[in-house]
């Protein structure tokens, strides 16, 4: 009986803003966009990065719409404990 061969294994890594993740693998990782689906609200629901032979998949938290990031003037001013 033949065997199985497991060529490729992409991870799917949950995330709060898809769109936040998809810049910073592909602006400043060099992560090339292979696709994405974008939901009602406008916002990617998820998308697929990849670089030579690695694909990673990122998926928006279920049920969560994203949040908008801080500037860093206003995280400087927050306490967080």
């Amino acid at each position: 009986m033949n065997q199985p061969t497991t060529k490729a294994v992409m991870p799917i890594i949950v995330v709060p803003s898809v769109e936040e993740v998809q810049s910073f693998y592909v602006d400043t990782l060099g992560f090339d966009h292979v696709r994405g689906v974008v939901g009602k609200n406008g916002q990617f629901e998820f998308c697929t990065v990849a670089k030579g032979g690695a694909r990673i998949m990122f998926v928006r938290t279920p049920g969560r719409e994203p949040q908008r990031q801080a500037s860093r003037r206003e995280a400087a001013h927050w306490n967080i404990p």
